[in-house]
């Protein structure tokens, strides 16, 4: 059994107590130590979009015995988010016809079959990693415990084929991974539960933000759309099949971990159930291959990018099954190779100090709840002016002459300028997912600017500003062309 997340009360307005991550200076000071790319990074980071995140009281929250627990608007620790989610289930119960909810291993088997088709090279993938076998007798041995659980998955399949969708992939994903991870077989039966049911606590979720990601919401959507973590998991405990206790866990870790209730919540890289990773990783990927439009030739980008988020061992095992599938399909010609190092050295490096900064700024606007000194606050304001000096002299040393360029003929889509050769259209047509990671760093960018705002020295702030204004300019191609994309 995994240890349970560390949290410490804290005084707050109204003498509330709320949960606060128990965090050390010490660790950044740590951290700042790493310097170059490539160095492995022992920071477990959520998703840029999520720099911000943690799950608020929507309304106030009283405890069963009248006692006002979290007000309106404070961060909800663990036990509170579930009691506050609970609240909401009971007050809108779901309504299941059972007549219409038979959903059995043939009709997955059917289903995910269809979903292989639904991305370019995804079926070749499949079949080169053992088609669907081994995860159709997994799930033929574990399904029967499951019965109730099922009925919230073929009420998802009827009313959200996209996160029903999204399931079938990270239950095939992630079983697949843990076996070539060398997990053990207990551990691989988590997984294709715990993949087959993350997405059901949606269900609960309004209707109008049921196929938001968190990765693609604003701001002021989030909070509601990751109660949807809590739902699942209350659902599935609420349903009582044998055998889904620990998925309820990997599928609460995976969702704190995943997108940043690990800060609330204090989950530490040490307390996460190994199956919470991969589950991360199969959940992201999904979303990279069939929402961001991103392929199997993009892929390797996004898993290098990632890679101190999930850790070598689920990188490294999925980077080596699509490296071989890429061998056989023949899709890198030399100068695509050329081009892609090119690009995964910037995308690289740029990515190992955004995750430093990350973690950096969002400890520098807390220094009151974490007691910080001001000799402290002061170094990790300088500690973020010179990351983002490092970003930018990235930028300037990365050998890519014109992003601009790039980012204009990738906009254009299918219609090829007859000026440009088919080599050159190639490679761009292959680097599509780019647009999706060159958008999230702009948005930590923002996310950074926006936390500083009137909480530093305005000189700090104003050098900041000005780093920051070079950065967002040479990204804004990409946000425009993602923009036109999207039309």
């Amino acid at each position: 059994m995994s240890a349970e997340p560390i949290e410490k009360p804290v005084k707050t307005n109204g003498s509330v107590l709320a949960s606060t991550p128990d965090l050390d200076v010490s660790d950044l000071f740590e951290q700042s130590s790493i310097s170059g790319p490539g160095v492995d990074n022992p920071v477990m980071l959520p998703s840029a979009k999520c720099y911000k995140g943690c799950l608020l009281a929507q309304s106030d929250l009283f405890l069963p015995n009248g006692k006002l627990a979290v007000k309106m608007g404070q961060p909800l620790d663990q036990l509170s988010a579930e009691l506050f989610a609970r609240k909401q289930m009971d007050k809108n119960p779901l309504q299941i016809d059972l007549d219409k909810s038979a959903l059995g291993l043939k009709q997955l088997i059917a289903d995910f079959e269809d979903l292989t088709k639904k991305a370019d090279g995804f079926g070749r993938f499949v079949e080169m990693n053992g088609g669907n076998s081994s995860w159709k007798k997994a799930l033929s041995l574990a399904l029967p415990a499951s019965d109730f659980a099922l009925v919230y998955l073929a009420q998802l399949r009827r009313h959200n084929i996209q996160n029903y969708e999204q399931s079938l992939f990270c239950s095939w994903m992630s079983a697949q991974l843990a076996v070539n991870m060398g997990l053990s077989k207990g551990k691989v039966t988590h997984l294709v539960l715990a993949g087959l049911f993350h997405q059901v606590g949606r269900l609960h979720l309004p209707e109008t933000y049921q196929n938001l990601g968190e990765n693609h919401c604003k701001a002021e959507e989030w909070n509601v759309v990751q109660s949807h973590v809590i739902y699942g998991k209350l659902l599935i405990k609420e349903a009582g099949d044998v055998g889904l206790a620990p998925v309820t866990e990997i599928i609460a870790q995976q969702g704190e971990y995943a997108n940043s209730l690990g800060y609330p919540y204090a989950l530490k890289q040490g307390q996460l159930r190994e199956e919470s990773v991969v589950l991360s990783l199969s959940r992201d990927f999904f979303q990279f291959l069939f929402v961001d439009g991103g392929s199997l030739a993009d892929s390797l980008l996004f898993l290098q990018l990632h890679e101190v988020r999930f850790g070598e061992d689920a990188s490294w095992a999925l980077q080596r099954q699509i490296k071989v599938f890429l061998q056989e399909q023949s899709a890198n010609t030399p100068s695509d190779c050329a081009y892609s190092e090119q690009m995964a050295d910037f995308l690289i490096e740029t990515s190992i100090v955004l995750a430093q900064l990350h973690v950096t700024a969002s400890l520098a606007v807390r220094p009151v709840r974490l007691g910080l000194s001001k000799n402290e606050k002061s170094y990790l304001v300088e500690r973020v002016v010179s990351l983002l000096q490092q970003i930018d002299h990235y930028k300037d040393n990365s050998g890519i002459v014109d992003i601009g360029f790039l980012a204009s003929i990738d906009s254009m889509k299918e219609e090829r300028p007859e000026s440009l050769s088919d080599e050159i259209y190639q490679i761009i047509q292959r680097q599509r997912g780019l647009l999706t990671l060159f958008s999230e760093m702009d948005y930590l960018l923002e996310s950074v600017m926006g936390s500083f705002n009137r909480q530093v020295k305005p000189e700090v702030e104003a050098e900041v500003a000005g780093l920051y204004g070079v950065i967002h300019d040479e990204l804004q191609p990409f946000k425009n062309a993602m923009k036109q994309s999207t039309r």
